[in-house]
């Protein structure tokens, strides 16, 4: 099968990753899961709502740098590839 029809029946999803629990990013991720919950529970009711609205922000920033990641890099693979057949890019 094509790596497109991979894309298109769901088969790859660039956007999602396993990691092992014991891996930095994991350790990193449980950290900050604590820490949240740790300010959470000294906020009041209206601070827990802004931080939640600034938690939100962030990862709306975070989703759209690593959808531009994946677009440059897929990008950069196919004029690597043009160039080691020697086929001038039209970009």
């Amino acid at each position: 099968m094509l790596i497109l029809e991979d894309l298109w029946n769901g088969a790859i999803v660039p956007s999602e990753r396993n990691y092992a629990a014991d891996s930095e990013y994991s350790q990193i991720r449980r950290r900050m899961i604590e820490q949240g919950k740790k300010l959470r529970s000294r906020l009041s009711a209206e601070e827990n709502a802004v931080f939640e609205q600034f938690s939100q922000e962030q990862t709306n920033l975070v989703r759209i740098a690593e959808q531009d990641a994946f677009a440059e890099g897929v990008r950069f693979g196919v004029k690597f590839i043009l160039d080691a057949l020697e086929i001038p890019a039209f970009v």
